[in-house]
């Protein structure tokens, strides 16, 4: 339905706590990553941010305060770059030679991106999911193969899997685990 109506391929779909359906999708005509939010009865479109191109959304979580967390990866060879926010604990990807994964929220009205990060190591990594937790912050979980993967710390296997907790605001990350280490930094 969501690709016959509104020409749209859906990736994930996240309902926050006033019933409110929100779903990424990637628009078929423009290759724009979209966040559309439905109203709670899901009769009509209540709001939608474009996110911007050559970003594939994954997945997505409900903030208690009605922001959407949103998981993602750049394509590979993208030069269009995720626009950061100034809090981003990681501002730039390293190169554009591997897919990068992102980590961006939505305001509470759904129409614009209010923090956006990457979470990547210089050959790349995989977001596997996310969810959002009773105060707001983001737990992002993945892989990477990256030795130089950032906020994890100790020696790591040829490909690692890591927990990253993230709030706006924080230099830092909260916590991040990684597999091998099992340290909280």
């Amino acid at each position: 339905v969501w690709t016959a109506c509104l020409d749209q391929v859906a990736s994930d779909m996240a309902v926050d706590s006033g019933g409110s359906a929100s779903i990424a999708s990637r628009d078929l005509s423009s290759g724009n990553a979209m966040l559309t939010r439905l109203s709670p009865g899901g009769s009509s479109i209540a709001s939608q941010a474009v996110l911007g191109a050559r970003f594939g959304p994954l997945a997505l979580a409900a903030a208690p305060d009605g922001r959407i967390w949103l998981a993602g990866q750049t394509a590979v060879g993208a030069t269009f770059s995720l626009k950061t926010t100034p809090d981003a604990p990681q501002p730039t990807a390293p190169n554009n030679i591997y897919s990068h994964p992102f980590v961006l929220r939505v305001n509470p009205a759904g129409t614009a991106i209010d923090y956006a990060t990457y979470l990547t190591g210089a050959f790349g990594a995989t977001m596997l999911g996310i969810a959002a937790d009773g105060t707001g912050a983001a737990v992002v979980a993945g892989w990477t193969s990256s030795p130089d993967f950032p906020f994890t710390s100790g020696p790591r296997s040829p490909t690692a899997s890591f927990l990253v907790r993230l709030r706006p605001g924080a230099a830092r990350p909260v916590y991040s685990i990684d597999r091998k280490s099992t340290r909280l930094n």
